[in-house]
């Protein structure tokens, strides 16, 4: 992304997406000696395994496969030492919603470029093949319902 949630990490932080505008934008306006942003692939990732003790998935596993999600947790498992944190978008069908809010949120979650929006069921299926999952909310994210789960490495 474009490194808006390095403001609320503490210590040393490195963002990566492959879009390299998203990198030069983070880079101007959050990079820092502790803050460093690079263009890379998050299915091949290069650091060495156990290199991150957290490691953090903003709204990012919706815009891939099921395929593509497995490759980029099962790196997110060999570089992270203990804990994952995701969060990411859910579908509002079945949800409880006023129909105009829903209307909002159905267009919003249309003009994302992500088109793998899957249920808690699903999420938690692909992210248990490589993570523990400790913790799970969910939450209003005002333009969305979201999912946080806290996760931590099967090996």
């Amino acid at each position: 992304g474009i490194g808006n949630f390095s403001k609320v990490a503490e210590g040393n932080y490195v963002g990566i997406d492959c879009n390299k505008s998203f990198i030069s934008y983070a880079n101007e306006h959050y990079g820092a000696k502790n803050k460093k942003f690079m263009v890379m692939d998050a299915k091949k990732l290069g650091f060495d395994g156990k290199n991150f003790d957290k490691s953090l998935f903003v709204g990012m596993l919706h815009h891939f496969s099921d395929e593509e999600s497995g490759a980029i947790l099962k790196e997110a498992m060999r570089v992270t030492k203990k804990r994952l944190v995701i969060s990411d978008m859910l579908p509002t069908r079945g949800l409880n919603l006023p129909l105009a809010r829903k209307m909002l949120i159905d267009l919003i979650y249309c003009m994302d470029r992500g088109s793998h929006i899957r249920s808690k069921e699903k999420q938690f299926e692909l992210v248990q093949k490589y993570f523990k999952i400790e913790k799970f909310f969910r939450y209003d994210a005002r333009m969305g319902v979201n999912c946080l789960m806290v996760c931590r490495p099967l090996r």
